[in-house]
């Protein structure tokens, strides 16, 4: 039972990311790693932290090295979410990325494997996009309004 479990959620995986390759106008931009210094992109590394590529996402899922689906789809919305970060909200890339997140999302969602990992991922992700801003409660009230 467990077993199953374990290959329905990486045959899922591959069929998600197969989808999203075979979108090529959309994918092409994030199938290899980027070379920054070739673009002259020379503050990519201070603004990305993490990046990430579906050639690389590819690999480490055929290499079986994905322990979960979670990890899996981490990764895959890291590229997305990379590509928006670094690049503002009228450029190409960003508006591809932010279509490829979409059908991320509807293909996660339709599938019953994936979908609840999914939604933990896009909360993990949201969570972990502004380490160290302050949230409403952490902003001290203005003195004198005791």
């Amino acid at each position: 039972e467990k077993l199953g479990a374990v290959v329905d959620w990486r045959l899922d995986a591959e069929q998600v990311l197969k989808k999203i390759k075979g979108n090529q106008s959309k994918a092409a931009p994030f199938l290899e790693p980027l070379d920054p210094i070739a673009l002259g992109l020379y503050d990519y590394f201070e603004v990305v932290k993490r990046p990430m590529d579906l050639g690389t996402v590819e690999r480490t899922l055929k290499g079986g090295e994905y322990a979960s689906a979670r990890d899996f789809l981490a990764d895959l919305r890291r590229i997305f979410d990379n590509a928006m970060l670094y690049n503002p909200e009228s450029d190409k890339v960003h508006k591809l990325a932010a279509g490829l997140l979409a059908l991320l999302a509807q293909l996660c969602l339709s599938s019953r494997v994936l979908g609840e990992s999914f939604l933990v991922c896009k909360n993990d992700a949201e969570e972990e996009e502004s380490p160290g801003t302050p949230g409403a409660s952490d902003i001290p009230p203005p003195e004198g309004d005791a």
